[in-house]
């Protein structure tokens, strides 16, 4: 529990916003101590780390080097495997006031999941996902992914539930052990772009097999225009928080000896 939280917290340090609420603090504290040029420093720093973190150019700057990193295979040219896993972050479930589930950005990995399924890539699909030990203990998201699934056409008893993971490396860790003992360990791994690097790391240092199938890709080669590149954009700052929070999530895996 305590590694788990020590996990989540650390990478809000890394994110822009956590960043400027420091750089905010350190000058607010030097405002009160009336060093009045250190104050001005620190403001002035909050100020230019939201500009930057906000523009398409340095956001693109971040997340290219790892969304390009494992690129999209199209699902007709994709190889086969012994089963699909498809990880978490791409629904909610149906809380109040909802009435129905509620599709994420990353939602085009269960798309995709589904279209390697009808392609006959892999007889199965594994959806992981759990849940964090302080959000209230909903249902696990796994649940519901495996509605989505089946609402995108595959079928019920083609999809396997690994329903207890909080984070990449539980997903890598239960996925393990619900297909190991059914002799499955030649995947197509499904994910995000920029989170294909940590997790396809993360089930091969465990032994799996990994065949890649990358989706969910922002960074493409279309650049937006001068000046528009350099404007703050809010959806920019929110993207830009995802990429440095997915590096000082590889610094963390790599620190842990969770990579291969």
């Amino acid at each position: 529990m305590s590694m788990l939280f020590l996990s989540k917290l650390l990478p809000l340090l890394f994110a822009p916003l956590g960043i400027a609420l420091l750089l905010g603090l350190w000058a607010l504290l030097a405002l009160i101590h009336a060093q009045y040029r250190r104050s001005a420093l620190g403001f002035g720093l909050v100020w230019l780390a939201l500009w930057l973190m906000a523009t398409p150019a340095v956001n693109q700057w971040l997340r290219q080097p790892l969304e390009w990193r494992h690129l999209p295979v199209a699902v007709e040219e994709s190889p086969s495997a012994q089963a699909i896993v498809v990880l978490g972050g791409a629904v909610s479930g149906q809380e109040f006031p909802r009435k129905s589930l509620d599709l994420s950005a990353q939602a085009d990995r269960l798309f995709h999941a589904a279209r390697l399924f009808k392609a006959g890539k892999a007889p199965v699909v594994v959806a992981t996902g759990g849940f964090l030990p302080w959000d209230n203990f909903r249902r696990p998201e796994a649940e519901a992914m495996a509605l989505v699934l089946r609402e995108l056409g595959v079928p019920g008893e083609a999809i396997l539930l690994e329903n207890r993971s909080a984070n990449t490396w539980e997903n890598a860790r239960r996925t393990k052990a619900l297909l190991d003992p059914l002799g499955l360990n030649r995947i197509l791994l499904v994910t995000s772009a920029l989170h294909m690097e940590r997790a396809s790391r993360t089930f091969r240092h465990l032994g799996f097999e990994v065949i890649v199938s990358t989706t969910d890709v922002e960074t493409v080669s279309r650049k937006t225009a001068w000046p528009f590149r350099f404007l703050p954009d809010a959806t920019v700052l929110a993207s830009s928080t995802s990429a440095l929070k997915e590096m000082a999530g590889l610094l963390y895996y790599r620190a842990r000896g969770w990579l291969s």
